[in-house]
């Protein structure tokens, strides 16, 4: 290459220099700055004259974002001529001459003549304006996350008003029998008969065993409408859905539909959200029993088992008519239902909650009529997404 070609080559070396948006500085082997383009002037906010032979450490990188000093021997970008490796870092802060810092990424690379170190380059950049991008980005998350979880409990508040007329008509049972069981208590320890005393006691037991049924049917209906904190624990998965299934059936006001709890061999704690994964479980008997509707000997058959994975499945089974046509091809789809008076975000709210644990919902037509509805959950809370 002649004179005049290298004269050129280095002219547009020097004209990209000075156009780049990034700050570039180089330092010898000593650390100190031997050249700085503009963008490197500007955004630390001083002058060639400043930077020209003194350390860029201890000018714009001596204290780490937290407050701490750091030392010149922990410095990446003199470790550059120290080690002859690029090091490059994602997220630190520079100082600028006023006093104020910005969060920086930067690449320290060294500079390698006739196979000796005799410094380093340094290209770094302000992600001011990318990091308060992030943090818009994950304050727009956490507020769909928080709406997420508003619409659930909002969701399982509407099951419950549509299931309190059966959850009455459940209570209304033991409380009244405990009203029968003292009053005839009662009479016998007021009467003269030779066991009257033995006869109170049977009865007050049976009293008391009626107060636990109900309530247990308020604890259940206490932990479903619980708003809940996202909190997750490891819980069994047979427990949790025979708890489900308790609450849906007991709010159930069909005789003629038999719902039947099966928990298959083995026993797997799952990591999980309890009141969400029961509120799928709730939501799936639901919709099972009302599709089943006037039809005679209707069943609704729910197992939990462990997978072949070691993780959970839980399948919700019932031999009513099946699907309409017009909702087939748009099962989880919000807003989209067969039912007069239905919303239609039961089922989608359903796969949301599975999907968010790294389960997957789905739903088949059985070959003898009615629906199967299944679910699985993961075994490991490093497949979940959390």
């Amino acid at each position: 290459m002649d004179d005049a070609s290298q004269a050129l080559t280095q002219r547009y070396r020097d004209l990209i220099l000075e156009a780049s948006g990034d700050g570039v500085y180089g330092v010898d082997d000593q650390g100190r700055t031997i050249f700085a383009n503009p963008a490197a002037v500007r955004l630390c906010g001083y002058t060639f004259e400043d930077l020209i032979g003194r350390s860029p450490h201890e000018l714009t990188h001596h204290t780490r974002p937290d407050g701490r000093h750091y030392p010149a021997s922990e410095c990446p970008i003199y470790a550059a001529f120290c080690d002859g490796e690029v090091h490059r870092v994602e997220d630190e802060v520079f100082w600028r001459k006023d006093g104020t810092c910005f969060p920086v990424e930067y690449i320290s690379t060294p500079i390698i003549e006739d196979g000796r170190i005799i410094g380093a380059v340094v290209s770094f950049r302000d992600i001011t304006k990318r990091k308060a991008a992030e943090a818009a980005l994950e304050a727009s998350r956490e507020r769909t996350r928080t709406l997420e979880a508003d619409l659930h409990h909002v969701s399982r508040l509407s099951a419950m008003g549509e299931m309190a007329s059966g959850l009455a008509h459940e209570l209304n049972q033991p409380l009244t029998a405990i009203v029968s069981y003292v009053r005839a208590a009662k009479r016998f320890l007021q009467g003269d008969m030779p066991d009257g005393e033995a006869r109170a006691i049977e009865y007050v037991d049976r009293a008391a065993d009626q107060a636990l049924r109900a309530g247990e049917i308020i604890w259940r209906l206490r932990q479903f409408v619980l708003k809940g904190d996202g909190t997750r624990t490891f819980e069994d998965i047979g427990t949790v859905v025979g708890e489900a299934v308790s609450l849906a059936a007991s709010a159930v006001r069909a005789p003629s539909i038999a719902i039947s709890f099966h928990e298959g061999p083995g026993s797997n704690l799952i990591l999980m959200d309890k009141v969400r994964i029961q509120q799928v479980v709730v939501n799936l008997v639901r919709n099972a029993v009302e599709a089943i509707g006037d039809v005679n000997d209707g069943r609704v058959d729910i197992v939990s088992k462990v997978d072949d994975a070691d993780g959970a499945e839980v399948v919700v089974r019932d031999n009513g008519p099946g699907l309409a046509e017009e909702v087939r091809d748009q099962l989880f789809q919000s807003f989209v239902t067969s039912k007069a008076s239905g919303m239609g975000v039961g089922l989608s709210i359903c796969r949301s909650i599975v999907e968010e644990h790294g389960g997957r919902l789905t739903g088949e037509e059985n070959a003898s009529g009615g629906m199967t509805f299944r679910f699985t959950l993961p075994a490991s809370p490093d497949n979940a997404a959390t």
